[in-house]
Formats: C-alpha cells, structure tokens, sequence
C-alpha cells in the first residue's frame, strides 16, 4: 500500500523550529505585506495556547501551516487581530485563524485548501461561537473561503503593528450556523487530496475542545490572563 501524500497533524513546541522557519519563509515570499519583524514569527506562549497545524508531505518537509487561537470575546479577538471588529456580531467565543503559512516551494499544491477543510470539520465536532481572520484583498484563497461562506468585511480602522499591507486588508467571518455547511463544500473541494492525505482528526478535535474550554474559563476568571505576545 502507498504511503499518503500529505500528513496533517498538531504540531507542538518540538515543532517550533521548523514552524518559525516556515512561517519565515512564506512571510518573505509574501506579496501582500511586508512583514516588520520576523522575531515574532518565532514560537511563543500564544502558540503554545492554540491549536497549530502542520501539514507535511511524503518527504517530510513542512508544506503549510495555520494557529487556531480561541479568544474569550470580540474585544480580546480585535486586540489579537490589531483591525477593528466593529460592526461585526462575532459569538463568543471567538476562533482567530492566523499565521497562515506555505512554502513558497509548495504553495500551489493545494496544502491551504486541505488545512481549511481539516479545521472547518473540526468545527463542526468542537465548534467555538464564530470565527474571524484578516486576508488581504486578491489572495488566491479568497475564492475557496467565499465558497465555503466566510463573509468579507472591510475594517474600519487598523493598527496592525506586524505587517505594512501592500494589498487592502480585509475581516473574514464564519458564523457558526455555517460551520457544517462549509465543512461540506471544503471537503468536496478537497477529494482528491482528501484521498491521498492521513489526518489525525481526533487529537485535531480535542485541542480544539481543549482551547475553547481555556477560552470559556479566562472569561469566567480575572481579566488579563491572556499572552500578551501575538
């Protein structure tokens, strides 16, 4: 029997390396942005906090990448996200997606298409209130997350102290009633690749289960639990 293609699992800090590495070198192929400090791609406590997804081929090396990070609320999802959230009904709590990294080597082989279609069915098993993320105006995923629901928002403010946009930055927004419905056309999308890929499904669920239990408990506990590091 062939071995998959693709191999997509959490990663964890004894990932950290290869995952700032990869983060790096997405970031700097990037077109959208300019990113200012490359020391915060780095790992820190907030990955250590959230759910990061590695996706690998057959040979091993890191294809792509993106950090589910569960907020307790709307204001602490807009201080993470540094773009104003206003106007916007986001139910607690609140998913970010971010740190969205392929390898530039890598990137047209699909590895974001199969990473949305595993987060968005984990959604559907370990759902948060809602989720948001920042995109840039043209990105090649937008048609992928239009079709699977996510609604685009233009900020009304922004403060981004990472990244100098070189393309018009943009919220997008999952409500949760979209969850499975999203899930579906991801998965439909992503067949092909579906069949030739292993995902550890499970543990992807139960970390999430796991943020969102944090999340729900620094809402119930005192204020400023939070990392303060993106």
């Amino acid at each position: 029997m062939n071995r998959p293609h693709w191999h997509l699992s959490l990663a964890s800090r004894a990932d950290a390396a290869a995952v700032a590495a990869l983060r790096i070198e997405a970031y700097r192929a990037a077109r959208e942005f300019r990113w200012r400090d490359e020391a915060r791609l780095h790992w820190g406590p907030v990955d250590d906090d959230s759910c990061v997804l590695a996706l690998r081929d057959t040979d091993s090396r890191l294809a792509s990448s993106v950090r589910l990070t569960v907020l307790s609320d709307a204001a602490a999802a807009e201080r993470m996200i540094e773009h104003s959230l206003a106007g916007l009904e986001l139910a607690p709590p609140v998913l970010v997606l971010s740190r969205s990294a392929s390898h530039p080597q890598l990137r047209r082989q699909g590895g974001s298409g199969l990473l949305r279609q595993t987060y968005l069915a984990a959604f559907v098993d370990a759902p948060p209130g809602s989720v948001v993320t920042q995109v840039y105006d043209g990105a090649p995923r937008l048609a992928g997350m239009l079709a699977e629901g996510f609604e685009l928002h233009r900020p009304r403010a922004s403060w981004d102290s990472e990244a100098e946009a070189t393309s018009p930055p943009l919220i997008a927004r999952l409500r949760r009633e979209r969850f499975a419905a999203a899930a579906a056309v991801a998965t439909a999308a992503q067949a092909h690749r579906l069949a030739d890929a292993a995902i550890d499904r499970e543990a992807i669920a139960d970390g999430l289960r796991r943020a969102i239990a944090r999340a729900q408990a620094r809402a119930a506990g005192p204020a400023g639990a939070w990392p303060a590091e993106h």
